[in-house]
């Protein structure tokens, strides 16, 4: 095997490692501080954030070969996709000029920022195992999980043995927390009221609830400038009947991406138009994201990005399918 592959493989699993380790102490710290949930992740993934725009790796200078490794599925099989590291990529870093450090430390500080991302989507994908978990104030020592860990768990979470395990220690009565209802106006006359963007119904009880509104802080939403009836009044309500607005912390670019994949999911009228027209969804410049925003946006957002809104959507699945068991 090529040493710089190596070097990739053996660098991520270690950053892999020390990644899910911090997570947990990070946890504990705030757990004994006595925050929520929400506020204590909203931290962590700060840190996160903050950390990854200054990794050396992220630098423009190293912009061409970052795109190269993104794309390296379209140009080899999934079991030969790190032969771009030495076939491509090393030979455009050695065409670079004033580099200031080695092929072997980009490799390294890349595998980094893979795997914190990594950790970081799988994280927030099953959202509902970690929090049950910070809820009951235990991270491991658990008949199916000895050891605390951030793992690819199966598409329904529900499923899994940790998660029942869970379920039965912090729910004993009910499967999953209540979920947090916004009143219906009795005075309104509009057939619509309640579901102007034409949400499904299997997802209406889902964004009704505060652990999916949590979620949704977790990266997306600004933690600060949000409250959970204004998340419930902007996607369940007529825009014209309230003042409530949703202001994102997250690249327009991964906002319009997650509106769309909710739009395909979730809702049969969250289109790019009636967004527009809502003037409800702010991006993090402070202006409503409009028709030719999202249009332009959906052709530049990262794979790294998608990722992570794939997998709340795959949450937002699995969340349907938990409260049909409740």
């Amino acid at each position: 095997m090529n040493k710089y592959i190596q070097l990739y493989e053996k660098s991520y699993e270690t950053q892999r490692e020390c990644a899910v380790s911090r997570i947990k102490q990070e946890l504990i710290n705030h757990k004994s501080k006595g925050f929520r949930f929400n506020k204590a992740i909203n931290f962590l993934i700060k840190e996160f954030e903050e950390e990854d725009k200054s990794c050396v790796a992220n630098e423009k200078h190293f912009s061409e070969l970052n795109r190269e490794f993104a794309g390296r599925g379209s140009t080899y099989e999934e079991e030969y996709e790190f032969l771009i590291i030495p076939n491509v990529m090393k030979p455009l870093f050695d065409s670079l000029s004033d580099k200031k450090i080695t092929f072997s430390r980009y490799i390294q500080e890349l595998a980094k920022r893979q795997a914190f991302t990594k950790v970081i989507n799988l994280f927030r994908n099953d959202f509902l195992l970690y929090d049950m978990m910070y809820e009951h104030g235990q991270f491991d020592g658990y008949n199916n999980l000895e050891e605390f860990d951030i793992i690819k768990y199966p598409t329904n979470i529900n499923q899994s043995a940790i998660f029942r395990e869970l379920e039965q220690l912090v729910y004993p009565e009910t499967r999953i927390e209540a979920p947090n209802k916004l009143e219906v106006d009795p005075k309104s006359n509009k057939p619509d009221d309640n579901n102007f963007f034409e949400i499904r119904k299997e997802y209406i009880s889902v964004f009704e609830s505060v652990n999916i509104y949590e979620h949704f802080t977790l990266g997306y939403l600004d933690f600060e400038k949000n409250q959970q009836e204004d998340f419930i009044k902007v996607f369940l309500k007529n825009p014209e009947d309230h003042n409530a607005k949703l202001a994102f912390e997250c690249d327009t670019s991964q906002a319009c991406y997650l509106l769309t994949r909710l739009n395909e999911t979730c809702f049969k009228r969250l289109t790019q138009s009636a967004i527009g027209k809502s003037k409800k969804f702010i991006s993090n410049n402070g202006h409503p994201f409009s028709q030719s925003t999202i249009s332009r946006s959906l052709k530049i957002v990262s794979d790294t990005d998608k990722e992570a809104v794939d997998a709340t959507i795959e949450f937002l699945k699995t969340a349907t399918k938990v409260k049909k068991n409740t």
